[in-house]
């Protein structure tokens, strides 16, 4: 049976939220300052469950209940005066209770099913609104996807379970690192790496992320701050028995490490915010994927929490972001044109980059033997570099002081800034003491950065050239992975779409929706 009487206080958060979408349904016409007082209390709420919890889980239910507070009073505003507003409420809340109820459980059973509440919950708000056809179809592959993903986490509940004798989570933690595990958890271990993997919106299975663009400004950040990061959170929740299981860990790292180099390549082709938005989601799911699979479980957590502060502002701020586009582009003041640099100029950008790359390889040198904070310390300086040399190409010799200033302030502020981060959630999540994964694996994670990073470089300095042509059309298409996916998957189960006719009914309620892509 679930263990559900261990902490009163770690059932505060996600009790409050579900009575809040309860109580909308029986008042409607009071949901927004419903959901508003009680998201507002929320971050009050998960403090008080912080004795009850463990560190990761104090981090994680502090910021989604902080996300669902800041996203609900921005929602107030984007739907003014839309008729399913009670309906958004009720599910924005059931929604961000599930989120909460994965961070604050100790029982796997509790945690799947948790999980699945937070999809169905999602499901509902991407098709809030006037029915469109493009956010029904989306919703749609999202829905077959989840519930794929909500048999697999079903089937290694059981089969892990089985194995251990127990769904208490620190129980069956403590027996999984004690040494060799039952055949039956191995198997459990890798189907809830596959349910991480699609829920991740890796590739493949992404093409729903970068569609749900139709759903409300507010819902998309909701999904790439809190919703999205779960299924990383739940691997670093369960690290010992994810390290105990390196096939589980191997899988995660080789679709992270895909998804996160041609997802940075498609996202350099998109012209709007939302969509450059949403690749960039799954390219930084990658890489919070390759760092589990590495065991940088701390590295990883700061990946999630940074990640997530960082896309609701921009989600929520991306209706201003145009606004204030557009102004620039009407005073004249556009983006300098994209011309190709001069070779002294393309000279000084590959030696940084070159400095660079050495030095995160000196840091690899410097530990001999494998550490507890190996892994943390070389994908820290893949981090650094992957986000250096990048600026650093794009900066120009002929501009002088200001050049000298800006490229200063890139090279010591942000590996500062990044050690701060570090330096703070470091100690409270856990580690690998060896790596976990076969020696090829990390081999190979190095060198598909490395060359993503030259890609990247390549196509910095020379947008003409002949590497950028050849990848541009291909990038623009997503590599094309999408549409084999949905048509094979749309053979089995066809989409049913609103009718026109049921369309324009619904849509005589319109939705404010800022145009920000």
């Amino acid at each position: 049976m679930p263990d559900l009487a261990f902490a009163p206080l770690a059932w505060l958060l996600p009790g409050a939220l579900v009575a809040a979408a309860l109580l909308v349904r029986w008042r409607p016409h009071a949901a927004w300052t419903i959901g508003e007082r009680v998201t507002l209390a929320a971050p009050v709420f998960a403090l008080l469950a912080v004795p009850a919890l463990a560190p990761a889980a104090r981090v994680m239910a502090f910021l989604i209940a902080a996300l669902g507070a800041i996203t609900l009073r921005f929602s107030r505003r984007y739907l003014d005066g839309e008729a399913d507003g009670p309906r958004y409420v009720q599910w924005f809340l059931l929604a961000v209770a599930g989120a909460s109820l994965v961070t604050v459980s100790r029982d796997l059973i509790v945690t799947g099913l948790a999980w699945t509440l937070t999809s169905l919950a999602l499901h509902q708000l991407l098709t809030v609104g006037p029915a469109r056809a493009a956010a029904e179809i989306a919703a749609h592959k999202k829905f077959l996807l989840s519930r794929v993903a909500d048999l697999a986490v079903a089937t290694a509940v059981i089969l892990i379970a089985t194995a251990f004798g127990t769904t208490d989570i620190p129980r069956l933690l403590e027996a999984a690192g004690t040494g060799e595990i039952p055949g039956t958890a191995t198997a459990g271990t890798l189907l809830l790496a596959g349910a991480i993997i699609l829920r991740s919106a890796q590739l493949p299975f992404h093409g729903w992320l970068i569609q749900v663009m139709e759903a409300p400004t507010p819902v998309s950040a909701l999904l790439h701050a809190g919703v999205i990061n779960l299924g990383a959170y739940v691997a670093i929740s369960l690290a010992p028995l994810f390290v105990a299981v390196p096939a589980a860990l191997t899988l995660l790292a080789l679709a992270g490490l895909a998804s996160a180099t041609l997802a940075a390549l498609v996202m350099r082709t998109r012209g709007s915010v939302k969509g450059a938005l949403a690749w960039s989601t799954c390219a930084q799911m990658g890489f919070v994927l390759v760092e589990v699979g590495l065991g940088a479980f701390d590295l990883a957590l700061l990946h999630i929490v940074a990640h997530g502060a960082y896309k609701a502002n921009a989600f929520l701020a991306s209706g201003s972001g145009v606004h204030v586009a557009a102004q620039q582009l009407r005073a004249g003041d556009a983006l300098r044109s994209r011309a190709p640099l001069a070779p002294e100029e393309g000279l000084g950008r590959w030696l940084a980059a070159i400095a660079v790359v050495a030095a995160a390889l000196a840091a690899a040198r410097m530990t001999q033997t494998w550490t507890p904070t190996t892994p943390s310390l070389l994908l820290s300086a893949t981090v650094v570099a992957l986000a250096l040399i990048p600026a650093l190409a794009t900066l120009r010799l002929a501009d002088g002081s200001a050049s000298l200033r800006s490229g200063l302030g890139i090279i010591l502020g942000l590996p500062a800034l990044y050690a701060i981060w570090h330096a703070v959630l470091a100690p409270i999540a856990p580690s690998a003491a060896t790596l976990p994964v076969p020696a090829w694996v990390a081999a190979l994670v190095i060198a598909g950065f490395a060359a993503a990073l030259a890609v990247q470089v390549t196509v910095a300095q020379a947008p003409q050239g002949r590497l950028a042509r050849a990848l541009y059309p291909h990038a623009l298409a997503g590599f094309h992975l999408d549409a084999v996916f949905t048509r094979l998957t749309f053979r089995l189960w066809p989409p049913t779409i609103t009718a026109p006719a049921v369309r324009q009914r619904r849509e005589r309620s319109p939705l404010r929706i800022e145009r920000a892509a």
